[in-house]
C-alpha cells in the first residue's frame, strides 16, 4: 500500500501502523504541484523510507495553499456568493481544503448547478480563480525544490 497525501507527510505515520495491522506493505509518499514547463502537473515522490527532505517545501506549500484558500472566500464573498469559512471547512472535514471543497458549498447554498458548473464557471475558469503555488521542477533532476513556491 502507498500513501500520497497532497502536499503533507501527516497521514503516513497512521497509514504505516495500520499496514503493518494488516500485514502488508507500505511505501510513504506525497502529491506535490509542480511548475514544470509546458504547464504545471503533479509530482508524487514516493520512497520506501520517509520523504522527509520534502518536509520544509511541504509547509511553504500549505501556507500558501492556506492563504489561496483565504483570498478565494474573501474574492467568493464580494461577488455575493453564499460561501463561509464555517461551511468550506465543514465540507472538507479533516481532509486539506482545496477548490472541491467550495465547489460543493457553492452547489449546496444554489450558487452553481454542478461542482464541475463551479469550477467552469468561478473557480477554474471564472472570476474565484487564483494562483496556485507550485515547486519548481528541472529535467536535470526528478526533484530540484526551486526557491520556495512560484505561483502559477
Amino acid at each position: 500500500m502507498a500513501l500520497t497525501d497532497h502536499d503533507g507527510l501527516g497521514g503516513i505515520a497512521r497509514a504505516r501502523e495500520r499496514a503493518d495491522i494488516l500485514g502488508i506493505g507500505f511505501v510513504p509518499g506525497c502529491e506535490v504541484s509542480c511548475a514544470f514547463s509546458p504547464g504545471p502537473c503533479t509530482f508524487s515522490p514516493i520512497s520506501p523510507s520517509p520523504v522527509r527532505s520534502l518536509q520544509s517545501e511541504l509547509e511553504l506549500l500549505r501556507e500558501e495553499r492556506t492563504k489561496r484558500n483565504e483570498l478565494l472566500l474573501q474574492r467568493l464573498k464580494d461577488l455575493g456568493l453564499p460561501v463561509t469559512s464555517d461551511e468550506v471547512e465543514a465540507a472538507a472535514g479533516s481532509s486539506v481544503i482545496g477548490r472541491p471543497h467550495f465547489a460543493s458549498v457553492l452547489v449546496a447554498n444554489g450558487a452553481a448547478t454542478s461542482i464541475q458548473d463551479a469550477f467552469e464557471r468561478l473557480l477554474a475558469k471564472g472570476p474565484g480563480l487564483r494562483p496556485k503555488a507550485r515547486i519548481g521542477v528541472t529535467d536535470s533532476s526528478p526533484w530540484q525544490p526551486a526557491r520556495g513556491p512560484s505561483r502559477c
